[in-house]
């Protein structure tokens, strides 16, 4: 992570911290970082900035998850959408949609649908659950643990 030591520039993407005695307070990001410190210098309590040069939007969501990881800035109540770090509500969504999948790969549309003849077998109470949880359990390791 390099740190900025020389002139702000404005339309390059920043990621900086805002300290107060000399403890992060808030992490954030701006393609304009000379407007946004402006706006700070109004709504928020600091004494100090850093700030740390980025080549892009992705880069800068990554460099703002870690350091609000990192630092856990009182002022700083979500971590952006980027590639490292998730929220909670986006992992929660992941999983529910890999539920969803499972569930519809276990009891297919067409056996729901003919339930009541002698063609099809449903599977039925614990057998369904274990092989539900199997795949989930699988895709959770694979999406979020094997990275």
């Amino acid at each position: 992570m390099k740190k900025h030591t020389s002139e702000l520039v404005a339309g390059k993407w920043y990621v900086y911290t805002l300290m107060l005695d000399g403890v992060v307070v808030y992490v954030g990001q701006s393609v304009n970082i000379l407007t946004r410190m402006g706006c700070h210098s109004n709504q928020k309590e600091f004494t100090g900035a850093e700030y740390f040069p980025c080549d892009g939007k992705k880069e800068a969501n990554n460099l703002e998850a870690e350091l609000i990881v990192k630092h856990k800035p009182p002022q700083n109540t979500l971590v952006p959408r980027n590639d490292i770090f998730k929220s909670k509500s986006s992992v929660l969504s992941e999983i529910e949609a890999i539920l969803v999948s499972a569930y519809d790969r276990v009891v297919p549309p067409y056996v729901i649908e003919y339930r009541h003849t002698k063609k099809s077998r449903i599977l039925h109470g614990r057998e369904t659950l274990a092989k539900v949880c199997k795949i989930v359990i699988k895709e959770i390791e694979e999406k979020f643990i094997k990275n």
